[in-house]
């Protein structure tokens, strides 16, 4: 099952992770070809990046250990074998850890292995739920118990805010990616918009819950999108005002990620569609259709000229103008370009036969 694809910043390749085969790929997109051998795990593989200076990628293991492979040999770089609750790669090439035990937070220069304690309040003893670490670095917030919400100073260790929810369990947390706003999403609908600036609360928006609550903020920071259930409802931050909630999908989503530019709102789901919605009118723009079980993934290229999509073993590769399918990369292992294999009546047994004998689909 794939879980997780990222797109390095030249749009010319794509890292992808497989989940129950404990392996990680790495494509080149323009040559249609996979330039690294399937890498396999101990255990599954939850999610890979880009090391910054896109030379190595970082996966997490399923109990939080990471490794680094080096992207033009192959060869694994490291292996840190301690669980992490989150982990963040910065600009300054410095890989932070967050890790807990008992009512203590500790937050690793992974490289360096610099460790800080930070003390968590008695109030908030219990289990870490829920952690995000700041795009600079510089701020974590983090929930134990899944209720308060605790905001420090990673270099100071100072505790700079404790927001308080109600005991309402907080499903997620996010940082804006100007660092300048915390949201917080719980399990009965409510979403705060923290202002990290003065302590207080930004917006304070309320939605049907389903149990499960995510959040999403766009890339210039001017909208927020919330999930719940079958709706997403989006909202501005400038004005708090709630813009519009999209409707359609049957099924719950499991991915919803914004395009680059701001113009597109992306969502895939259990009904194993695709659509684009209009992130201004909020009009559905296109459905892509063809995934044959639901989408677990979505990710936009840098570029927002193409869109990787995953399901099971199998990534589509969506050119964004036309609405169609450029690639098909099947079984986590086979690279197929051109996908309409309807007119080739003489290779369609032969690839289906290979696609099913590495565990990927084709629509043929």
């Amino acid at each position: 099952m794939l879980v997780s694809i990222s797109w390095s910043s030249d749009d010319k390749m794509l890292a992808s992770a497989n989940y129950v085969g404990k392996r990680v790929r790495l494509w080149n997109f323009e040559r249609n070809s996979s330039l690294l051998s399937p890498h396999c795990f101990p255990s599954a593989i939850q999610s890979v990046s880009w090391i910054p200076d896109e030379r190595g990628l970082l996966m997490v293991e399923q109990f939080g250990n990471l490794w680094i492979v080096n992207t033009k040999t192959g060869q694994k770089i490291s292996c840190y074998k301690k669980p992490f609750n989150s982990v963040k790669w910065l600009s300054d090439g410095r890989l932070l850890g967050v890790q807990s035990c008992g009512d203590m937070i500790f937050v690793c220069n992974i490289h360096s292995e610099d460790k800080l304690c930070l003390c968590d309040n008695p109030n908030g003893k219990g289990f870490l739920n829920k952690t995000a670490l700041s795009n600079d670095g510089n701020l974590l917030a983090s929930s134990k118990q899944g209720y308060n919400v605790e905001v420090w100073n990673i270099e100071s260790q100072e505790l700079l805010y404790l927001f308080e929810n109600r005991k309402d369990s907080i499903t997620d947390l996010q940082f804006s990616h100007d660092n300048r706003y915390l949201a917080v999403g719980d399990i009965k609908g409510n979403i705060c918009v923290w202002n990290l600036t003065t302590g207080k609360k930004q917006h304070i928006f309320s939605i049907p819950s389903s149990n499960w609550i995510s959040v999403c903020f766009s890339y210039d920071d001017q909208l927020l999108a919330c999930l719940s259930g079958e709706e997403t409802y989006l909202f501005d931050l400038a004005n708090g005002k709630q813009r519009y909630v999209v409707k359609g999908h049957t099924g719950y989503f499991s991915n919803i990620t914004f395009s680059h530019d701001g113009r597109f709102l992306v969502l895939g789901g259990k009904d194993n569609i695709i659509r684009f919605w209009n992130v201004q009118t909020g009009k559905l723009l296109k459905e892509l259709q063809g995934h044959t079980n639901f989408v677990l993934g979505v990710a936009f290229s840098p570029d927002d000229k193409f869109l990787a999509t995953t399901e099971s073993n199998t990534i589509r590769i969506w050119d964004i103008a036309t609405g169609k399918v450029i690639r098909i990369i099947g079984g986590h292992g086979l690279v197929l370009e051109n996908a309409d294999f309807r007119g080739a009546k003489d290779i369609v047994p032969i690839y289906k036969k290979l696609i099913k004998q590495r565990g990927g689909m084709v629509d043929v």
